[in-house]
């Protein structure tokens, strides 16, 4: 009689079941606040809501309380979007959770406030299921301050998730020392200068860069800066603001006094400040932060995050990690990131650098370029090599290894990245160790391959990584051991995996930019040829059928003469297959080189132009990036190889 019972109550609860809608999406938990990660739904079926209030209450009895209002979320698996516990936990702590493990793996125990929740986190590769609860009393020994259990008990509930950052931790933030005798001093860890952002080359070497710093002084002044920086633009944007803040216990506000936005001028096109243009005020905005001093295990350095509820016009897009979504991470100004640089600090010679700066000048010989060296002012330096652009800083070297065959073919990553090795690298190393390979599954998925060996050209012992992504070709990092390797950019290369941040290798594809290099007169000579083709297959958007084929295609030339004379024509063909036109133009006259990144042509088309201009190498032969200095739209500069 009981397993009838009992067999008519689970019919009941599938029939209401299936009566209820599907699941939901959900962005976030109505019952902690923090969000989810996209493709999340909210389970609310009977059956499925009383199987996790059942394994939650099956863990809060362990602690004499029941639980109510059970909330069940389907996440999609870890290997989408890289959701894990680490990543729950970050989201509860930016919502001021406080989290407490259980001896359990797999449940947590969170307070707020006078709230108490029960959660069951597990990763299936199919789903991420997450169930929470609230207590309907609090729970006997589920906090720190309640000891009332066993020794035991307690030290296995008791232990924090994520560790506060320790007293040594906070000594190594700019913290000053109190002045006891001065009653406006403030001794807070968020004293000192903090900065954020960073430079991008983007495709064709275009560079550009947006920097923001805050400076917290001891008196309770601040100032903060932003400056942007744009290679091919006349003018460095400068915005300086400055007042006073105060704290209270985890909160910040500024009260600006002044902000100015200003608009300089470059010599020699270089990243400086020649003159001031123009100045203008900006609008004062008093505003009040929450803010975090928080470890960042991967950039082994504690960072100032700034929290507000959104994004703002003077803080730019937030740039934090899941730990703090709503939230913009400052870095310590200092050796690593230097503090920047504003009209004044500089010296005169200083403001006459360019950006790059080109060895002297020699002569063309048997072919050879004026320039085989360029200077970085970041302290890289590119050479040209027979199988390689070499680019070194201190210890640090990395090959621009050019295209060859075998080493980029359809495969998965770990065969395609050990054929690349043994053709390019292995053949100038011993006694390799502790090798592996490795990607990220992203839609530009990044390749490494790395290990520990000895150069047979020098006899040193060090670590490589082998890293190839998109278009970069392949990239070979040589550090005298790891550790220079992780100072440099920021990442642990053996702790990479399928599902880790892809952000990681932004700085080992930037690389790619050091293949650049300074043009001289002497240089041009020859016919140099760039091609485009476009194919776009139409379809009936109503019937399905097809509607044809459309074309675009283009061929221009550059024919570089004695004399610094030049012939240019354009040929462009478009249309539909069937009915295509096509148009060409063509003009002549002298060229020059007014400096070593530009050049100048007396005619192009209806009038005078110049074009932004460097070298990029490849086996032996070079490309002719060219980007018209007074449209440079989306800065892709055009390349133009040596016809033969």
């Amino acid at each position: 009689m009981k397993k009838i019972f009992l067999l008519g109550l689970l019919c009941v609860i599938v029939t209401a079941t299936q009566a209820q809608k599907k699941l939901i999406p959900v962005t976030k938990s109505a019952l902690t606040g923090i969000g989810l990660p996209n493709g999340s739904k909210q389970d609310s079926r009977i059956l499925s809501v009383a199987a996790a209030a059942t394994l939650l209450e099956m863990e809060s009895n362990k602690t004499n309380t029941k639980v109510q209002n059970t909330e069940v979320l389907v996440l999609p698996p870890a290997s989408l979007n890289k959701f894990n516990k680490d990543s729950l936990a970050q989201r509860l702590t930016a919502r001021n959770w406080k989290i407490t493990p259980t001896e359990d793996k797999d449940y947590l125990w969170l307070q707020k406030d006078k709230r108490v929740i029960i959660v069951y986190f597990s990763m299936s590769t199919k789903q991420t299921d997450l169930y929470l609860a609230e207590a309907i009393s609090s729970p006997v020994n589920a906090t720190q301050g309640n000891n009332t259990t066993n020794q035991s008990s307690t030290q296995a509930i008791v232990q924090p998730a994520i560790q506060p950052i320790n007293q040594a931790t906070t000594q190594n933030v700019n913290q000053p020392t109190q002045n006891k005798k001065d009653n406006t001093s403030i001794s807070s860890p968020i004293t000192g200068t903090w900065r954020r952002g960073k430079g991008v080359t983007s495709y064709g070497g275009r560079w550009s860069s947006t920097g923001y710093q805050y400076t917290f002084n001891a008196n309770g002044t601040y100032t903060y800066v932003i400056k942007t920086y744009t290679e091919d633009d006349p003018e460095t944007l400068l915005t300086r603001e400055s007042g006073s803040y105060t704290i209270s216990e985890n909160t910040v506000t500024l009260d600006p006094k002044t902000n100015v936005i200003e608009a300089w001028s470059k010599s020699n096109g270089g990243d400086n400040y020649k003159a001031l243009i123009t100045s203008q005020n900006k609008p004062l905005e008093k505003i009040t932060y929450q803010f975090k001093m928080h470890f960042f295990p991967e950039l082994k350095e504690t960072d100032l995050v700034l929290i507000y509820g959104n994004e703002t016009v003077r803080d730019g897009k937030y740039n934090a990690t899941e730990a703090f979504p709503t939230g913009w991470r400052f870095s310590p100004a200092g050796p690593e990131y230097k503090p920047i640089t504003l009209p004044g600090e500089q010296s005169t010679t200083t403001q006459e650098i360019k950006k790059e700066q080109p060895q002297k000048s020699v002569p063309v010989v048997n072919g050879k370029f004026a320039f085989s060296t360029t200077n970085f002012d970041d302290g890289w330096t590119s050479t040209v090599q027979e199988d390689w652009v070499e680019v070194t800083k201190g210890s640090m070297k990395v090959l621009l290894h050019y295209p060859k065959d075998g080493t980029i073919f359809p495969a998965d990553p770990g065969p395609m990245t050990n054929a690349a090795w043994d053709i390019l690298v292995a053949s100038r190393y011993s006694n390799l160790k502790n090798y592996k390979t490795t990607y990220v599954t992203t839609y530009d998925r990044p390749y490494l391959g790395m290990g520990y060996a000895t150069e047979t050209a020098t006899g040193k012992n060090v670590f490589i990584v082998f890293f190839h992504q998109g278009q970069t070709g392949w990239l070979e990092f040589i550090a005298p051991d790891k550790n220079s390797f992780i100072q440099q950019y920021k990442f642990d290369p053996e702790t990479i995996q399928w599902d880790s941040n892809s952000d990681l290798m932004i700085p080992l594809a930037n690389m790619i930019g050091y293949n650049k290099f300074a043009v001289a007169v002497s240089d041009f000579a020859g016919k140099w040829t760039s091609d485009f083709s476009g194919i776009q297959q139409l379809y009936n958007v109503y019937s399905g059928q097809y509607a044809g084929m459309n074309i675009n295609q283009s061929n221009e030339e550059f024919i570089f003469n004695a004399g610094n004379s030049y012939t240019w024509k354009l040929l462009a063909v478009n249309g539909m297959v069937g009915n295509m036109k096509a148009t060409e133009v063509k003009s002549s006259g002298q060229f020059t080189v007014p400096n070593n990144w530009q050049v100048y042509f007396s005619k192009i088309e209806t009038g005078p132009r110049t074009f932004h201009a460097f070298w990029s190498c490849i086996k032996g032969a070079r490309l002719l990036n060219l980007l018209d200095a007074n449209a440079p739209g989306s800065g892709i500069y055009t390349k133009y190889g040596l016809a033969k």
